[in-house]
C-alpha cells in the first residue's frame, strides 16, 4: 500500500503503521505527493498544456492506471493523463488486467527493476525484462 500526503501526515502514518512491529512503512524519495489531491493544481496546469497538443489516433491499447481499463480513443489521453496526477493508481488491478489479456512478457523501461518487483508480487508467471540504458537494449534486442 502506498500513501500520498503532506509529509508530516505521511511521517506519522508510518509511524503508526509500525507502532507494535505490525508493519514496516517506508518513505519514498519523492519530489511531490503523486497520485493524491494535493497534485490537483498541477493537473488544472497539465490540462491546459495539453489542451493545445494534437493527439493522433492510438495504435495499441494502453491501460491507465486510473481505471485499470484499455483505452483505445485519442479523445480520452489527456482526460486520463490529468487524472493520474490526482487520483490513486490502480497498479494491481492494471497488471492483471492486462495479464489476463494473455501478455506473458513485459519490459520496464527506466533505471532500477522496482516496477518489475512490484510485478512479481502479482504474478511469478510473467517474464520480466529491463531497459536501463543503451547497453541493456542491445542485450535484450540480441535475446530475442
Amino acid at each position: 500500500m502506498v500513501i500520498a500526503g503532506h509529509t508530516e501526515a505521511v511521517k506519522r502514518a508510518v509511524s503508526l503503521a509500525e507502532e507494535g512491529q505490525k508493519t514496516k512503512g517506508i518513505i519514498l524519495p519523492v519530489s511531490a505527493p503523486f497520485h493524491c489531491s494535493l497534485m490537483k493544481p498541477a493537473g488544472d496546469r497539465l490540462a491546459k498544456e495539453l489542451a493545445v497538443i494534437p493527439l493522433n489516433e492510438l495504435q495499441t491499447p494502453v491501460v491507465s492506471n486510473v481505471d485499470a481499463k484499455p483505452n483505445t480513443s485519442k479523445d480520452m489521453v489527456k482526460g486520463l493523463l490529468v487524472k493520474q496526477m490526482d487520483n490513486p493508481v490502480r497498479w494491481k488491478e492494471s497488471i492483471k488486467y492486462i495479464i489476463s489479456q494473455g501478455i506473458k512478457n513485459m519490459i520496464e523501461v527506466g533505471p532500477g527493476k522496482v516496477l518489475s518487483g512490484l510485478i512479481k508480487r502479482i504474478s511469478k508467471e510473467v517474464k520480466l525484462s529491463n531497459i536501463e540504458d543503451v547497453k541493456s537494449l542491445k542485450m535484450l534486442a540480441n535475446a530475442t
